[in-house]
């Protein structure tokens, strides 16, 4: 389920379909901490079609 998970979620980042850190701060916090990509789309939109 894990490797599932991870699949998708890196389907949506490629496809530019999640929230990267935006700001200075976010992307210190995300150097620093990691950065958790949520997609912001349903996973119809990651299909290849």
């Amino acid at each position: 389920m894990d490797a599932l998970i991870a699949a998708v979620v890196a389907r949506a980042v490629v496809l530019g379909r999640t929230t990267p850190p935006k700001t200075a701060d976010e992307r210190e916090h995300a150097r620093v901490e990691g950065w958790i990509h949520v997609p912001t789309c349903d996973l119809s939109a990651l299909d290849d079609g």
